[in-house]
């Protein structure tokens, strides 16, 4: 194959160097984007931040052969920084 990415056992993306992405830490990236342009609907921050947790969960476990910590960590602050903008919007709405 001469595609630079190929598709992993676990759903995961493999990079040219052998290493692969993790699709969780992807997904909670892009969830958590989603979440803090969209953090006024309810609990919208949380996909993210499980996608997160999980991803890092995933990472730690392969022992080096999945990556994308920083992608997970970033969708994490995204996805609490919706939720607390959600909050702080409700808290402050007149009844």
């Amino acid at each position: 194959m001469s595609n630079a990415s190929v598709q992993g056992n676990l759903g995961d993306v493999a990079s040219a160097s052998g290493r692969r992405v993790s699709l969780l830490a992807v997904a909670s990236l892009i969830l958590g984007l989603a979440a803090f342009a969209f953090s006024l609907l309810p609990f919208v921050g949380v996909p993210p931040i499980v996608c997160g947790v999980l991803a890092f969960r995933r990472i730690r476990a392969s022992h080096g052969s999945l990556t994308g910590g920083l992608y997970a960590g970033i969708g994490i602050g995204l996805g609490i920084s919706a939720l607390l903008v959600m909050a702080l919007f409700f808290l402050r709405t007149p009844n």
